[in-house]
């Protein structure tokens, strides 16, 4: 992977969801009515945007603004505090009084090497009236990508229909079904999700026959969807024809085979600490790719890289790779 040295020069706008994650470890998940002890427990910064965002700057994105919404309490305190270290630009992220800020618990099961969320949204969603205050067309000003977590619809696709004027490209992470998802889809040129979610939207079973299905009929601007698959690796389908003249994706391979599979790097059971954040972590990966001009192999490779970083560390951002650590021959060329 042909990694320039430097930190990248463009930056990320990213518009999603920022909040605290308790995170407790288990030996195993409890039945129910049961009462167990932690093996460890942490209060965390998580959040699907908040997390990609702290991956980015850590990968050396020189910039990375997020746009969301947290309450004026404790933990809206602690998420701008943490994402702020990081070198996150938390200067548009709307802090509203009388809302408390998304909290999470994650129950991390360590026999079974599962996690299991329970999530508590904010009461007030990111409103386009929020995005609209904040001059969005200078929030995209310099921005090299556009990445959105499916939160905050609305306002999402406001911002997104704005960066796809400017020529600005657009990766969207969708879980899962969420109000005027419909709207949003086809403003996507790559599409990131998890291997249930095709299914679910389409009526496919099989995982390639569903991530086509999604890119050809609901995520009708995309020219590439990808799906992560765990200990399987990653899936991509592609279409070329879909690739707008006035944004790059991907590099030389970009009009490659309409199939491409990436296998999961290799990690031993015991040594995974928890899954919290891995498709995040991935998800950052993709990006650095596409702001750095990789193929569309490579960038998935890449992916795979930071997830593998990530699943050995406690949270979704205890782990999260430096830019060193993923490319350190190159870096210290």
């Amino acid at each position: 992977m042909a990694l320039c040295a430097a930190p990248v020069p463009q930056k990320v706008v990213s518009v999603g969801i920022a909040g605290v994650d308790l995170v407790a470890t288990l030996e195993s998940h409890p039945e129910a009515d049961a009462k167990v002890r932690t093996e460890s427990l942490a209060m965390l910064g998580g959040g699907n945007a908040g997390n990609t965002a702290t991956a980015l700057r850590r990968l050396g994105v020189a910039g990375v603004t997020l746009l969301t919404k947290v309450g004026d309490d404790a933990h809206g305190r602690q998420v701008l505090a943490e994402l702020a270290a990081e070198g996150v630009d938390t200067s548009r992220v709307v802090v509203k009084a009388g809302v408390d800020t998304p909290f999470t618990y994650v129950i991390v099961a360590r026999r079974e090497a599962s996690r299991t969320c329970i999530h508590t949204p904010c009461a007030e969603e990111l409103l386009v009236a929020d995005v609209e205050a904040m001059d969005v067309d200078a929030v995209l000003d310099g921005a090299g990508l556009l990445h959105l977590d499916s939160r905050h619809t609305a306002a999402a696709v406001e911002v997104a229909r704005k960066a796809r004027a400017r020529g600005v490209p657009v990766l969207i992470d969708v879980e899962k079904d969420r109000p005027r998802l419909a709207e949003l889809l086809p403003l996507a040129d790559v599409v990131v999700t998890n291997a249930a979610f095709p299914r679910q939207r389409t009526g496919e079973d099989d995982e390639e026959a569903a991530l086509k299905a999604l890119l050809c009929n609901h995520a009708t601007g995309a020219a590439v969807a990808i799906c992560t698959m765990g200990s399987r690796g990653s899936l991509a389908v592609r279409c070329a024809d879909r690739l707008r003249p006035d944004v790059s994706l991907f590099g030389a391979d970009s009009e490659g085979a309409a199939t491409l599979l990436c296998p999961a790097e290799e990690l031993a059971p015991e040594a995974i600490v928890d899954t919290t954040g891995a498709g995040d972590a991935y998800i950052a990966g993709v990006a650095l790719g596409m702001l750095e001009a990789l193929p569309l192999s490579e960038a998935m490779a890449l992916g795979t890289r930071v997830a593998w970083h990530k699943l050995q560390g406690a949270g979704a951002r205890s782990a999260l790779p430096t830019r060193e650590q993923v490319w350190p021959a190159k870096v210290n060329a």
